[in-house]
């Protein structure tokens, strides 16, 4: 038997969501002030992105510590495309500095890695190894009655 009268806009709403498969989080989804623009873009792309309908405002702190990495890890690499680029040949000091690059860029990637896997940013956390296999099979690209 049924519920007696008229079925209210909060009710209405959550089985709207319940046949979309859609969880809405809410929250403030803007990027903190101290972050820099470098930060910010990536802040930005992961909220825009199908991931970012997941993040949790709790979450926030470490998606900032993503995105600081992340900008990190283009600085790393900025630099290290100056010392290879450079015209004096890669000895001594120089070997010594850009080696240390090196090894800075792998750290912070790693560190970055490790929290997109968390926060379910990165593709292989999302998707099944079974539909991962099923994607794998499809042709990419358009198809030829497409063109």
């Amino acid at each position: 038997m049924g519920k007696r009268g008229r079925t209210s806009a909060a009710a209405l709403a959550v089985e709207n969501i319940k046949e979309n498969n859609v969880i809405s989080v809410g929250g403030d989804r803007r990027p903190r002030v101290e972050m820099t623009e470098r930060e910010m873009h990536y802040w930005r792309t992961v909220m825009d992105s199908p991931a970012g309908e997941y993040i949790h405002p709790e979450s926030h702190p470490l998606l900032y510590e993503y995105c600081r990495l992340a900008a990190s890890c283009d600085r790393f690499a900025e630099m290290i495309r100056e010392v290879e680029s450079g015209d004096e040949p890669m000895s001594g000091r120089v070997l010594k500095d850009y080696d240390q690059l090196l090894k800075m860029r792998e750290r912070a990637g790693k560190a970055a890695s490790e929290i997109s896997v968390k926060l379910r940013i990165a593709p292989s956390s999302r998707v099944h190894k079974e539909k991962a296999g099923t994607l794998a099979g499809r042709p990419r690209g358009s198809r030829p009655w497409e063109e």
